[in-house]
């Protein structure tokens, strides 16, 4: 072999020494870095409690139609007409938690006469001591999207312009339903929109802005 090659054992021997100090840099590395793991969850933590202090929850919306495409808000009196056959829809849409139940009344206007009403009995489950004009719907298994609860007959009996609103049916002026969760926590429920008679009505802008996208 050439005189000037570097024995074997003595290159094999360099290269040893040389991982061997790498990994002593990596312990020491490691090391460091375990001590501040502590310091680092408790901050991730943190930024996890500022982010969902920022994010509200979407709330459970309610509304009443004239059609089942939740869409027309209003009817009229045609001209020459003494009275006007119609039907109300009551519409909602579960928050982010879903819903468990319902209940709320319609307040009718003088020119509106109740005919009968109707439960959806594809997603209400029967009830027993709810009575008009509470409206009460206590869900069959969670509901988490778009469903009616009640269709309401009526007639309008004149041209006058009035609404029709809904309200909650109890001392509490906020309407409020259990969720889905666990123990199925209360929220209030936000309502889109009164029901125009001889009169155009729109929806509440931004909560109406806010769930058109969600079904278009």
């Amino acid at each position: 072999m050439g005189g000037d090659q570097e024995p074997i054992s003595l290159r094999f021997g360099y290269l040893g020494l040389g991982g061997i100090q790498a990994g002593r840099d990596i312990a020491g590395r490691k090391e460091e870095f375990m001590k501040h793991m502590p310091l680092v969850l408790v901050l991730a933590a943190l930024l996890l409690a500022i982010a969902a202090s920022g994010v509200e929850s979407r709330a459970p919306y309610v509304g009443v139609f004239a059609d089942t495409y939740h869409a027309s808000t209003c009817v009229f009196m045609p001209t020459g007409s003494t009275s006007l056959p119609f039907t109300l829809w009551v519409w909602s849409y579960p928050g982010d938690q879903g819903l468990m139940a319902t209940e709320f009344t319609l307040e009718l206007p003088s020119n509106v006469t109740l005919v009968g009403s109707e439960m959806n009995f594809g997603v209400c489950a029967p009830v027993v001591g709810c009575y008009w004009p509470c409206l009460c719907c206590p869900y069959q298994a969670c509901q988490t999207d778009w469903h009616w609860s009640w269709k309401i007959d009526c007639v309008l009996i004149d041209s006058n312009p009035s609404l029709i609103r809904i309200k909650s049916c109890g001392t509490d002026p906020m309407i409020q339903a259990p969720n889905c969760s666990i123990g199925y926590p209360v929220e209030q429920v936000t309502v889109l929109n009164d029901f125009g008679l001889n009169q155009l009505i729109a929806t509440e802008p931004v909560s109406w802005g806010a769930i058109r996208s969600l079904y278009r």
